[in-house]
């Protein structure tokens, strides 16, 4: 409905078109694990939420730094890759962006096997995307433009 889709997907794709603007801008690095950093906290804010509305803007948020990941990651691996494996780093890239899908959709495992609830699964993804926030801040180099 309205928070699993149109809240987080139409800031997403709209907000997307100004991200990749920033990402010719500023360093991609930063933006990137800021925006997985800010993701991380839109998380913790759901999984605070006590009405639908906060719920609802914790998810316009999300959508709101989610969109700022991709348009950095791709101008990285752009700048990184030499173009004979560039196609391939991208569909490594594609692929985890697929898998993440993939494991969001064994949250529903997660809230019943560990007894977590929504909320405690939102915490655990949100911890988990502050922990590959710090591997990518010390993995990820900003390539010379």
């Amino acid at each position: 409905g309205l928070l699993a889709g149109v809240a987080f997907t139409f800031l997403f794709a709209i907000a997307g078109l100004v991200a990749g603007r920033l990402a010719d801008l500023t360093s991609r690095r930063t933006l990137v694990v800021a925006s997985v950093v800010l993701s991380a906290a839109a998380l913790a804010g759901l999984g605070c939420a006590t009405c639908f509305m906060w719920a609802l803007a914790a998810r316009v948020v999300l959508g709101l730094f989610q969109s700022l990941i991709g348009p950095g990651a791709y101008s990285l691996i752009a700048q990184t890759f030499p173009p004979t494996s560039r196609a391939k780093a991208n569909a490594v890239y594609g692929a985890g962006l697929y898998c993440g899908a993939a494991l969001a959709s064994i949250s529903q495992v997660l809230n019943r096997s560990l007894g977590l609830g929504w909320r405690g699964t939102h915490f655990l993804v949100a911890g988990a995307a502050l922990v590959m926030a710090a591997i990518a801040a010390k993995l990820i180099k900003e390539p010379p433009r």
